[in-house]
C-alpha cells in the first residue's frame, strides 16, 4: 500500500513486527510490535491508518492515544477492524475450513461495534466523523480526527 502511495505523500510509515526494516525513497517499513508507545515524535503525520491492527493489540487505548499524539491538528486516524458478528465466521473459516489464518484469528483480543469504537474514541481524545459495518457487517470502517 505504501509503495502505491508513495508519489501522493511526502512520507509514508508503515509498523508490523512481520516486516523488514527498510527505507526505499519516502517510505519507511518497521520492525515493530505496537504496544503501548510510538517511535515518533508529537504532530508528524497527517494520517494515520490501523487497517486489521486494533483487534490484535494488547493496549489499543494507549496506542490510540499515541497516534493521537503523533497526528497534526485535524489529522485523521482511519480504521478497520472487525464487529462481533464476524467471530464465530473467522473462526469457523479458520479452524473448520483452514482458508483464513487460524494464527492470525487466534490473536483477536477484541471485536468491537460502533458504540464500543465511540467510547474508545472519546477517551483517546479523538473524534468520531463517520462510521460504516461493510461486508455484511463483519467489520467496521471508521474516520476520526484528531
Amino acid at each position: 500500500m505504501l509503495r502505491a502511495l508513495s508519489p501522493y505523500i511526502g512520507l509514508g510509515v508503515g509498523i508490523d513486527e512481520e516486516v523488514e526494516d527498510l527505507e526505499y525513497g519516502n517510505i519507511r517499513t518497521y520492525r515493530l510490535r505496537l504496544d503501548k508507545t510510538l517511535p515518533f515524535t508529537d504532530s508528524l503525520f497527517q494520517v494515520v491508518t490501523m487497517l486489521a491492527v486494533l483487534e490484535h493489540l494488547d493496549f489499543p487505548e494507549q496506542i490510540l492515544k499515541e497516534a493521537r499524539r503523533v497526528l497534526r491538528p485535524g489529522g485523521i486516524v482511519l480504521i478497520t477492524t472487525p464487529s462481533p458478528k464476524a467471530k464465530p465466521v473467522l473462526e469457523f473459516l479458520s479452524v473448520k475450513l483452514h482458508l483464513v489464518s487460524k494464527k492470525e484469528i487466534q490473536n483477536h483480543k477484541r471485536y468491537y461495534d460502533r458504540r464500543a469504537l465511540e467510547e474508545l474514541m472519546d477517551v483517546c481524545g479523538l473524534r468520531l466523523e463517520k462510521h460504516l459495518y461493510f461486508q455484511f457487517g463483519f467489520n467496521n470502517f471508521l474516520v476520526a480526527t484528531a
